[in-house]
């Protein structure tokens, strides 16, 4: 399925499986990217943009992450 986060000026952290599979996409305006699979994304030149995939079977998986002001973290569990 699709996770969609909107946050304006708040902190994302979520804790994922290293088991899963999905595409991803995140923006921050004035905010930091940090992911267990940033090897596997492409990164904006100042870093407030990350896009790509992680793990198989990707294509029915989306993770969407958008903030105005705000880090997002994504760790394993």
């Amino acid at each position: 399925g699709t996770l969609d986060i909107d946050s304006s000026s708040g902190y994302v952290n979520i804790k994922l499986s290293a088991e899963n599979g999905f595409e991803f996409e995140a923006d921050t305006s004035s905010g930091d990217i940090e992911t267990f699979f940033d090897s596997d994304l492409s990164f904006s030149s100042r870093g407030h943009h990350a896009q790509g995939t992680y793990g198989a079977n990707t294509q029915e998986n989306r993770i969407e992450i958008q903030t105005t002001s705000g880090d997002i973290r994504i760790s394993k569990y």
